[in-house]
């Protein structure tokens, strides 16, 4: 079976549109991709969704990547004054969280168009992936135009002449004009070879340069050569009765008799893993994602293990988790009520013992969240444990570590070898949440031996 190849585009700012590298027929796809996601049902109900990923996509396609900032994008969408407040005016950044959250829930229960829209962590500007089809012309004629003929020949128009007898039969015999064609396709063939070799190294230069170099730091265990990865997801037991925000909201771990439904993965483990997938695509590598339900030992010791989600949600977690500073645990709140904290063992200074999100019955506000490093089962494997008291913290555990001025952060607080290995650590951070959507992380505990 054929493997469907996909080609990204990820225009900067100060790109002009004349430079974004789309034919006509890859504006066409993304134009119908954005119509069909503005039809979907998960934009459909959303007008203030549906009209900010209309205006950053089309003003993308016409390369007025300058406009999409934060300040105005809000001036231009949402009615605000030139000078109003960011900080204390999310609209902008809620609603870019809203979009991507529906953007993952569209592509998991969609299958993907020719045209694929991404809108990462920390930008307004979309990145499209377009697929590649297995005979491009405009590729190869845009290939073949870059490439100007020698000097010293001639173009044949310039010095028309007509070929001599002897020269004329020279061609015309069967066994030449195959020699001909062969050779012609030989060149053909280099002159894409190395054309498309220049493109994909200038590509990959490009974006190892947006990856940053505290993420390559960071991550660098994970994407040594011929090292695997695996990231694994946790399936919830979440509130099926009074949450307004549904069952995959609040992963709290434990059954809750009837009201419990098994096997469902919340938001923020999906939008989690596609932080990461977009990660290691930076770095030309790849992530395989798993559902812990069919995570093995096997994998375990094979591959390096990120797990996305608490260990009371990720039964794996449990056995592999060296964290010994932080756990997850079922504590009662002031009501009486049961609920999943963040328990600190060896509380430093100003360390509380326990983190707390916000009560289950009112509107969440706060979570907080664990991000712990440690040896695998074998000693150059690594696990990588994100995961939040709800499904909201898990999610901004994994965009921190997607995003190089956040871990740039995280390193100033730990060791690292002269080699470049960053030592086991353990680190919780708090998560500030608006309307359902991770706005703003805070590192607030950092442990390490």
């Amino acid at each position: 079976m054929a493997t469907t190849a996909w080609r990204e585009i990820t225009p900067e700012p100060g790109t002009p549109e004349s430079a974004i590298p789309l034919y006509v027929e890859d504006r066409n796809s993304v134009l119908a991709e954005l119509a069909c996601l503005l039809e979907s049902h998960h934009f459909k109900a959303s007008r203030r969704c549906c009209e900010f990923l209309d205006y950053v996509v089309r003003q993308t396609l016409k390369g007025n990547l300058a406009s999409l900032k934060e300040r105005a994008l809000g001036v231009e969408l949402f009615n605000r004054n030139a000078d109003y407040d960011t900080n204390s005016d999310p609209v902008v950044r809620a609603t870019a969280g809203e979009v991507r959250k529906k953007l993952a829930q569209h592509y998991q229960e969609s299958k993907r168009g020719r045209a694929f829209i991404v809108l990462p962590v920390g930008t307004y500007i979309p990145r499209f992936e377009i697929q590649v089809e297995p005979a491009h012309d405009s590729i190869v004629d845009e290939i073949i135009s870059q490439v100007e003929p020698h000097p010293h020949l001639a173009r044949i128009d310039d010095q028309p002449q007509q070929p001599s007898p002897l020269h004329w039969r020279f061609i015309q015999k069967p066994r030449t004009r195959v020699a001909l064609a062969v050779l012609g396709s030989m060149v053909i063939a280099l002159i894409l070879y190395f054309g498309l070799t220049q493109i994909i190294a200038q590509r990959e230069s490009v974006q190892s340069q947006m990856a940053g170099p505290a993420l390559a730091t960071f991550w660098m265990p994970f994407l040594a050569p011929q090292t695997d990865s695996v990231a694994v997801f946790s399936e919830v037991r979440g509130r099926s009765g009074s949450s307004p925000a549904g069952a995959v909201t609040y992963p709290v771990g434990f059954s809750l008799g009837e009201s419990a439904s098994p096997g469902i993965s919340g938001v923020g483990e999906v939008m989690g893993v596609h932080a990461l997938d977009g990660v290691f695509n930076s770095f030309h590598r790849s992530l395989r994602a798993k559902r812990s339900n069919f995570f093995t030992f096997d994998d375990a010791s094979s591959e390096n293990v990120i797990f996305v989600g608490s260990p009371l949600a990720n039964p794996p977690l449990r056995l592999l988790q060296n964290s010994r500073n932080f756990v997850f645990q079922i504590i009662s709140n002031e009501s009486g009520q049961p609920q999943l904290a963040i328990i600190n063992n060896k509380p430093q200074a100003g360390e509380p013992k326990q983190f707390l999100s916000t009560p289950e019955n009112l509107p969440i506000k706060e979570d907080y969240a664990l991000i712990s490093l440690s040896p695998g089962i074998r000693p150059e494997k690594r696990v990588l444990v994100l995961a939040g008291i709800t499904t909201f913290g898990t999610q901004a555990a994994a965009e921190f570590v997607s995003r190089n001025d956040a871990l740039k952060s995280l390193l100033s607080y730990l060791k690292v070898s002269p080699n470049g290995d960053i030592e086991p650590f353990e680190a919780v951070i708090s998560v500030k949440i608006s309307d359902e959507v991770p706005m703003e992380e805070r590192i607030v505990a950092v442990h390490q031996n």
